[in-house]
């Protein structure tokens, strides 16, 4: 029967801890006996590691662990043997010294056994230099035999520093030797990925890309060189020419790709004044370039995948901007889909680059790890705002319940998490009516200890969502942001109020560290049930940050929701999530989220089906391609509004299919029949039958509850844009402006963005006899492409 590994560990323990015991011993006794016990104590525990994993490295063994790894590990026991075996050769050289002092009438001193130990594990350590202290040997000329074994030691512990540099070696020629007579580029083998250094999103995106396409990808890290050698000489440049990380070499063979090495990053090269267009070549990727260049010759659907994935924003977008300017990559943009991915806030002066490598002809995608967190808490409808709220039975889809929640943490994460909660928090009032239209009470406080610093950017970005009032009693804010540190006493005193403790329903916590995430949700978790027992309407979303830690961090928030749960005595009571991970680094480095675009799709095919519900003919692709050929900073603005749009849309129909089916319970009950539903909302072809125009507006086939319920959807709607909008820093029209009656991107003025009620007349006071306006319709084609496009969702359920 095989020994557990806990058992060598305790094995190993105990030894050590006996070990420990004789070295303090030898510190104080000057008895070279006990010395000698030491080390050989010390010799039978590297004998037993040497032996243990020779025989694992020579038989294999069950684990998943490489057999390179097996040897390395055999080579470092066998590298404490020797360590061992040569200070015990030294030892014997300095007691012969030492007799040999006390024969000439020199007497021992207390600590004389201590240095000799030192200093023969150091003369021990020189061995594997390859080097001897001649001092020592000269001091045992007349020792033949002990000079013999000491020189057959030094031989023996350099070679285990030789073999240590050449499987170092051997990975790198490995390396090379695939990347030059192992790659293919042909038809079965057309879609290139090249990653600019290797890191944990790069590795997780590869692996998800390997995952997805197999052989026809193939995948290429370029990696700069660790050490310097211009800087080293001797010893330090053998090393150093050798050297690289173990990882890089084990991640790349897992994943069968490639390793290829430049000697300067693309980022230090000055893409203002090169005195070459071949960059590829400047910098020693000459295979790079010859795989490209062979990748744009009569390969069907030949792609070029260029990522730049370091964590340093400013590198990525340098590096960016110099490639771009490589003459292989100018002249083959023709014959290859060119896609260029940058590791990048997602912001104003990133989206620039994106629209200026447009105008070149490339396609450079910003990849932002902050905003695809929120988006991907946005793609699952189980986290949308409208699960944490009542819905009232009188007056079907509209909210009973406040909707409160908390923002830990303001940066890049925290703010999108406020714009998120913001629109996809904005509902009905229960006692609105269509002439009296108001969103129900909304509260969400976001602290941060540096929200001074942060806070002056929001506000003066968004004064819309500052200036919203609730339509109640209090007239209280929308959103507050105060400057408060999540660990001091002013946290729990002022912001964790036993009345905001019973009355919270979602709190995100962004704070750039997982651990201090974590503990903070459990902390709150207490704090909060303390005076709550019912939590089903209370949700903790923790953001993930680093990969190795996921696991670890979702079985802590596994013991807490099923403790609570086993803990709970009213079922009704039950929450199966009350503290959640989001942003996990494999959802948001995968191919679907990076390559395959998963949420442009989504924004795309809502936009498709929307335009010809509508009659529109101008689609996705050719109303960004006419606005970005227009260039100017309003037409940009516009498209950016649009996609935005579509995409909260296509987000957003969770909400509005939940609140149908809620709606369609209370007033219809759970025996529906959905296919009869939409043979009455939509003809044949799949157009939906509705008449009237403004406020008369409705579906001749559906009932007056139907009706009822798909004029609240469309004020909902309403509701969500109006939201949308005040996010992205629009207004209404201002007093002076008041006859404007479209949309201003100079001033981000929006002759929409008013109550529901008065949208019949902006509609006329639009309209031309051209063009009739009736904006009201917007709103309920929105509903419509939104049940058509979850017709199956509702069916089958």
């Amino acid at each position: 029967m095989r020994k557990s590994s806990s058992d060598d560990n305790f094995l190993h323990t105990v030894l050590g801890c006996v070990i420990l015991f004789v070295v303090i011993s030898c510190l104080f006794v000057d008895n070279i006996y006990i010395t000698w016990a030491l080390l050989v104590s010390l010799g039978i525990d590297a004998l037993y590691l040497t032996v243990q994993h020779g025989w694992r490295w020579r038989r294999g063994s069950n684990d998943k662990i490489a057999p390179r790894e097996r040897f390395l590990s055999f080579l470092a026991s066998l590298m404490f043997l020797f360590l061992t075996t040569g200070t015990m050769l030294f030892m014997q050289a300095f007691c012969y010294e030492s007799q040999a002092t006390q024969a000439d009438g020199k007497n021992a001193y207390l600590f004389l056994n201590a240095e000799y130990l030192l200093r023969s594990l150091a003369c021990s350590f020189q061995l594997f230099t390859g080097n001897i202290d001649s001092n020592v040997v000269d001091g045992i000329s007349d020792q033949p035999v002990l000079k013999g074994l000491i020189s057959l030691q030094c031989f023996l512990s350099f070679c285990c520093t030789v073999a240590i540099i050449l499987s170092l070696a051997y990975a790198r020629v490995w390396a090379y030797y695939k990347l030059h007579r192992k790659t293919k580029i042909d038809s079965s083998h057309n879609h290139l990925y090249v990653f600019w250094g290797m890191n944990d999103p790069s590795r997780l995106l590869a692996n998800s890309i390997k995952g997805q396409e197999g052989d026809r990808a193939v995948i290429i890290f370029v990696e700069n060189r660790i050490q310097d050698d211009n800087d080293q000489d001797g010893w330090n440049s053998i090393v150093g020419m050798f050297t690289h990380r173990r990882q890089t070499f084990k991640d790349a063979d897992e994943l069968d790709a490639r390793v290829t090495f430049t000697e300067i990053q693309l980022s230090e090269v000055d893409g203002t004044n090169l005195d070459i267009s071949d960059i590829l070549g400047q910098i020693n990727l000459i295979k790079l370039r010859n795989l490209i260049q062979k990748l744009s010759k009569d390969i069907t659907d030949a792609q070029l995948h260029i990522f730049f994935m370091s964590e340093i924003e400013d590198d990525n977008i340098r590096a960016l901007s110099v490639l771009v300017q490589d003459s292989t990559i100018i002249q083959t943009k023709d014959s290859i889909k060119q896609h260029f991915y940058c590791h990048a806030r997602r912001n104003g002066l990133n989206r620039i680059v994106e629209d200026i490598a447009f105008k070149q002809g490339l396609d450079v995608r910003t990849v932002d790890s902050s905003y695809l967190a929120v988006e991907l808490l946005k793609a699952d409808e189980n986290n949308h705002p409208v699960r944490f709220v009542d819905i009232d039975e009188k007056n079907p889809t509209t909210v009973k319940t406040k909707f409160n929640s908390l923002i830990i943490g303001f940066d890049e994460v925290g703010r999108d998490a406020l714009k998120f909660l913001y629109e996809f928090g904005a509902f009905i009032d229960c006692d609105a009516t269509p002439n009296d239209e108001h969103r129900s009470p909304f509260y969400c406080i976001a602290i941060d200890k540096r929200m001074a610093e942060l806070e002056g950017s929001f506000t003066s970005f968004t004064p819309a969502v500052m200036a919203q009032r609730n339509n109640d009693d209090s007239h209280s804010p929308l959103v507050e942001l105060k400057s408060c540190d999540c660990l001091s006493s002013d946290f729990y005193n002022t912001i964790l109020t036993s009345a905001f403790c019973r009355a919270v329903n979602y709190i995100v916590i962004a704070v750039g560290d997982d651990e201090l995430g974590m503990t903070l949700a459990i902390r709150i978790l207490n704090y909060i049930r303390r005076v709550r027992a019912d939590l089903h309407k209370l949700r903790i979303y923790v953001r993930s940050y680093r990969s190795d830690k996921e696991a670890y961090m979702n079985k802590i928030a596994s013991y807490y929701n099923d403790g609570y749960n086993k803990g709970v005595k009213d079922k009704s009571y039950m929450n199966d999530s009350v503290i959640l991970l989001f942003g996990q680094s494999k959802d948001i480095y995968s191919y679907d989220m990076v390559i395959n675009e998963k949420l442009t799709q989504k924004g795309r095919m809502y936009q498709e089906s929307y335009a010809r519900l509508r009659g529109e003919s101008t689609l996705w692709d050719a109303r960004r391609k006419k606005e970005q050929e227009k260039g100017s900073i309003d037409n940009m603005r516009s498209l950016r509004r649009k996609e935005l749009q579509d995409l909260g849309n296509a987000l957003h129909a969770n909400t509005k299919i939940y609140l149908l089916k809620e709606a369609i319970r209370m007033t219809v009950g759970t025996d529906y029949d959905w296919n009869d539903f939409f043979s009455r909302y939509f003809d044949e072809e799949n157009m939906p039958q509705c008449e009237g125009s403004y406020d008369k507006i409705r579906y001749p086939l559906l009932s007056r509850e139907e009706n009822n319920i798909i004029l609240n959807l469309a004020r909902l709607e309403h509701l969500r844009w109006n939201a949308s909008h005040e996010m992205l820093g629009y207004t209404g029209p201002h007093p002076s402006t008041k006859d404007l009656h479209s949309c201003d991107e100079r001033t981000r003025e929006h002759n929409c963005l008013r109550p529901w009620q008065e949208l019949d007349e902006e509609s006329k006071a639009a309209s031309s006899p051209d063009w009739q306006a009736d904006y009201k319709l917007f709103d309920f084609s929105v509903v419509d492409n939104s049940i058509l496009l979850n017709k199956g969702k509702l069916i089958s359920n």
